[in-house]
């Protein structure tokens, strides 16, 4: 010590006086640098999820014995023969540093004995931080990275069940879910397996692709598989749908109105089953006129193509059995691209009057309005439909009823073509067409070629939700 403070041995006797005086300032100064390490790190108990705040602290007390491993290995692991001036000083640390976790997380856990929680936290704590010491090389800061006991939200440990992947909306919300922690078991068709089993590490860890059909009993599973989901699934996510307004009936019939028929069979054989989040649409409204509110359903109306009757059908059936299985029904409206990037892949709805506008662009032509211009266009970002799903599908408040994913202020089709044509054709439109005239028009050869080219080309059970 004398050597390493460029000073003589007898000015380091003479200021501590004898070599116990000595061990117990080194002892102190030890003990005071790994207590206020550990201060500095502690959960608050304010400002977020105390389980974060505490998988935080893990994470910084990890890193805390990495810079500083002669110091934890006193504390930690204190040679044989240690003084007992060590012993104490580790020990009313520890009691301080049991106290400080039990006063800043304990109830916010949820825990009953907030105090007994803390010892085991701190017990777990140390003995991380003894393998991290002794075998750095098997025990690395990385191993201990998330997914981690500590962080460990209310509901993790459940089995999501998900239809509709590797759909528009279904890989958004697979990611989602797999973010927060949760096992997600997808329900693929035949013809959509393979692509689904190579992307699906990209969306999260330990996805399981399981092939099936929605529209067929007990999903298209074998027996053993249907036993293994009904006694282990606790979330069901039901998103698949043929999305296709111009669906011939008996298709719509079978997927939209047969295939959910046999998600809510699964979901009364599973005995675990805590809550069923059914996707339908804003459009079960169907021709209906004025304010809809969330409670209505049947109300007498018409629709305007099949699509919007069967999710009805559908909707209903849900409805009739939410007193047997405990359920939150979600109605999107129109669903485009992310909010942030635009990214999107279904390119219907509002896409045609951007090709309409792009259209009169390239030919010189003006961009004109189009259809019912007071009529109401309402469509959300799917970024904004999968947060609202994940987030509170699963909530006490949300058991039984009935939710509208819309545009509160939307546009009217007026304002959004001109908008768009303003965005992308840096002009306002000019006259407008009337809607019997849009309506011969999609009739005339053409365009009726283009449409039927469209529905062949897509799958009697194409579920692009």
């Amino acid at each position: 010590m004398a050597r390493r403070a460029g000073i003589t041995r007898p000015i380091v006797y003479g200021h501590f006086g004898d070599l116990p005086g000595l061990l117990e300032a080194l002892i102190e100064r030890e003990a005071a640098r790994a207590l206020a390490q550990l201060a500095a790190i502690l959960p608050t108990g304010t400002g977020g999820d105390p389980r974060d705040q505490l998988f935080a602290a893990m994470e910084g007390y990890l890193r805390a014995a990495q810079a500083d491993p002669v110091t934890w290995r006193l504390v930690l692991m204190p040679p044989e023969g240690a003084p007992a001036l060590l012993r104490d000083h580790i020990g009313r640390g520890r009691e301080g540093i049991v106290a400080a976790l039990a006063d800043a997380v304990g109830p916010g856990v949820g825990t009953p004995d907030p105090e007994l929680f803390a010892r085991m936290l701190s017990a777990l704590s140390d003995e991380a931080v003894r393998l991290l010491l002794t075998d750095p090389e098997r025990y690395n800061a990385e191993r201990f990275a998330r997914p981690h006991p500590l962080a460990a939200g209310p509901h993790d440990g459940m089995t999501a069940f998900v239809t509709g992947f590797p759909g528009f909306i279904g890989r958004r919300l697979v990611r989602r879910l797999a973010a927060d922690g949760r096992r997600v078991v997808v329900l693929v068709e035949r013809r959509m397996e393979d692509r689904a089993r190579e992307i699906a590490p990209a969306y999260g860890e330990g996805i399981e692709v399981v092939r099936g059909d929605i529209a067929e009993r007990r999903l298209g599973l074998d027996v053993a598989t249907w036993e293994r989901l009904t006694a282990e699934v606790t979330r069901v996510y039901h998103l698949a749908a043929i999305y296709d307004l111009a669906v011939p009936v008996d298709i719509a019939q079978r997927v939209n109105v047969g295939g959910t028929g046999n998600v809510l069979e699964l979901c009364l054989a599973a005995p675990n089953l805590e809550r069923l989040a059914y996707v339908s649409t804003a459009y079960v409204a169907g021709l209906r006129t004025g304010i809809v509110y969330e409670h209505e359903l049947v109300m007498g109306q018409a629709f305007k193509n099949h699509y919007e009757s069967t999710k009805f059908q559908a909707e209903v059936w849900v409805r009739e059995l939410m007193d047997s299985i405990p359920t939150t029904i979600l109605r999107p409206a129109i669903v485009v691209g992310d909010s942030r990037t635009g990214e999107t892949e279904k390119f219907d709805g509002p896409y045609y009057i951007l090709r309409t506008i792009s259209t009169a662009q390239r030919m010189h032509r003006p961009v004109m309005q189009f259809g019912r211009s007071e009529a109401t266009f309402n469509v959300v970002p799917v970024d904004y439909v999968v947060d609202a799903v994940a987030a509170v599908a699963h909530l006490p408040e949300t058991l039984g009823e009935t939710l509208h994913l819309v545009d509160a202020d939307a546009l009217s089709t007026r304002e959004l073509v001109t908008l768009l044509s303003r965005e992308y054709a840096r002009r306002e439109p000019r006259g407008r067409l009337s809607p019997r005239l849009v309506q011969r028009a999609l009739r005339a050869k053409p365009c009726a070629r283009c449409s039927a080219a469209r529905r062949r080309s897509r799958s009697p059970t194409s579920t692009t939700r």
